[in-house]
């Protein structure tokens, strides 16, 4: 029973449109951030600042706690309230970004009982139960079907090239901790810079920038998206991502798929891998029945220290305690076994 199927992979494809997917959108204050971005489908804001004065009509939840946003991404992404949860909302949209990390922090410092990260673990930091903490429930939420969308505020990121010499460039402002791990999953990183008011001194909207350069920020996931959106709006931004799609079907030749195919296929394929489980108690008495063979023909059960040592990398597991959080480690030694002919006159 092979964990996985080397030789019949799954074949990626591009999703057609915006849903579904993670995107940044980084600038100083009046850029229209949150303005432009509520504007997509059904959205849901996640207020960790006050940005909503100015706008009317659109649904949001004060995040006030660490707490109070870990029980919304429970809500809207468990299998007891996500069916409801997607049928209300499309696009859910945390902003911003920086003053999310700030109360993660809290939340962890005071679950060891201290005031500030830096004093746990006796003095070594708990930044690592920090990072995963945070990286936990953003993956629960963009791994849940919805366009997310992380507004932040500008800041700057010190740096070096190649010749080692210093130099800056404008980034979402917040602990790397948090920032980092989004802008490696995100699909677009824009930045809005603002823009001089024109030759009447009428404002202008800033133009929101695509891909990135030494000065700043920015990227796409699509080769072939604009570099720049000026006078941007979210109907631009999501008009730019569909033509960047379309262009690059041209270009390769592949067909992309609507975000409802995508989701129909990966369902049936959860089904089917479903289907293909056996129940942890047919698998722990399985691995029963090889032990007793290991035993009867080997004398004692040295080679199976051997494969827990090799597998899990220790003797201590016990398959016949273990609960479904521990199926992964039961599956593990079960193909173990039977690679090494345990199985055989079954």
């Amino acid at each position: 029973m092979a964990l996985v199927d080397i030789f019949n992979p799954r074949v990626s494809v591009v999703v057609k449109g915006v849903q579904g997917k993670v995107i940044v959108i980084y600038g100083t204050n009046g850029t229209g951030k949150t303005r432009n971005m509520v504007k997509a489908p059904k959205p849901l804001v996640l207020a960790v600042e006050n940005g909503l004065n100015a706008l009317n009509g659109v649904p949001y939840i004060t995040i006030d706690k660490w707490v109070t946003f870990k029980d919304v991404v429970k809500q809207l992404t468990s299998p007891a309230t996500s069916a409801a949860a997607h049928e209300k909302y499309s696009t859910i949209i945390i902003d911003a970004l920086n003053g999310l990390d700030t109360l993660g922090a809290a939340f962890v410092s005071a679950s060891f009982g201290v005031k500030r990260l830096r004093d746990g673990n006796d003095g070594y930091g708990l930044w690592q139960e920090y990072s995963q903490e945070l990286e936990t429930q953003i993956k629960l939420l963009t791994d849940s079907g919805y366009t997310v969308v992380f507004l932040a505020h500008e800041g700057e990121q010190e740096l070096l090239d190649l010749e080692g010499n210093e130099y800056t460039r404008l980034s979402p402002k917040g602990d790397k901790r948090l920032v980092e791990p989004i802008m490696e999953i995100a699909d677009i990183v824009g930045y809005a810079q603002p823009q001089s008011d024109d030759n009447n001194g009428n404002p202008v909207n800033s133009t929101l920038y695509l891909k990135g350069n030494r000065s700043f920020r920015a990227k796409s996931r699509f080769d072939y998206i604009v570099r720049s959106i000026p006078e941007w709006t979210y109907d631009k931004l999501e008009k730019a991502i569909e033509q960047a799609i379309t262009l690059e079907e041209k270009a390769t030749g592949m067909n992309s798929v609507t975000f409802e195919e995508a989701s129909k296929e990966e369902e049936a394929l959860k089904q089917e891998q479903e289907k293909e489980k056996l129940p942890l108690q047919t698998l722990v008495g399985r691995i029963g029945l090889m032990l007793k063979k290991m035993q009867a023909t080997e004398g004692s059960l040295e080679s199976y220290k051997n494969i827990m040592q090799a597998t899990l990398g220790n003797t201590i597991f016990k398959c016949n305690s273990a609960t479904e959080e521990q199926r992964d480690q039961v599956e593990l030694l079960y193909n173990a076994l039977i690679e090494k002919g345990y199985n055989k006159g079954e």
